[in-house]
């Protein structure tokens, strides 16, 4: 992504050139075509991401072995009523806690076939990571829901 700095304190600005030049803080001009040509595809690849993290969460929401999904755009989520009017549409950001330990949760994300295992969220394919097992953190499971389609997204999650 990119961004913008603008001011009027001339101090600010001299330093903000030194760093510029010292550091190369410019994107060079194939990144910035590719943050143009991926900012015109944004609103369709959000509502796909979106449409497909909406459906695994119908999935895991009646799932047995599933103990607590955490989507506050799902209907089960305490607060998805808060969101109305808040947001336009959906996110696409799904949490669960599996049902039993923490290896539960790495059983689960070493038996899908669509999500791969990474850390690396935000691209274009499914992903899933559980922090516990891999830095840090709580014994959640976080599927990153790719463009697949809802159907793809669904049966990955199935499988583990």
């Amino acid at each position: 992504m990119g961004g913008a700095v603008v001011t009027n304190q001339a101090q600010t600005y001299k330093r903000l050139a030194f760093l510029q030049n010292a550091v190369g803080a410019v994107p060079g001009p194939m990144d910035c075509f590719l943050v143009l040509r991926g900012i015109k595809t944004l609103p369709v690849r959000m509502d796909r991401h979106a449409a497909n993290a909406a459906a695994v969460a119908d999935f895991l929401a009646g799932h047995p072995k599933v103990g607590q999904g955490l989507y506050p755009y799902h209907p089960s989520h305490p607060r998805s009523s808060s969101l109305s009017g808040k947001c336009a549409t959906a996110r696409g950001m799904v949490f669960f806690v599996a049902q039993g330990s923490a290896a539960a949760a790495v059983r689960v994300a070493e038996g899908t076939r669509l999500f791969a295992l990474d850390e690396s969220l935000g691209g274009v394919e499914s992903l899933i990571e559980v922090p516990s097992a891999m830095t840090h953190g709580p014994t959640w499971s976080r599927p990153w829901p790719g463009f697949e389609g809802p159907r793809p997204s669904v049966e990955g999650r199935a499988q583990a």
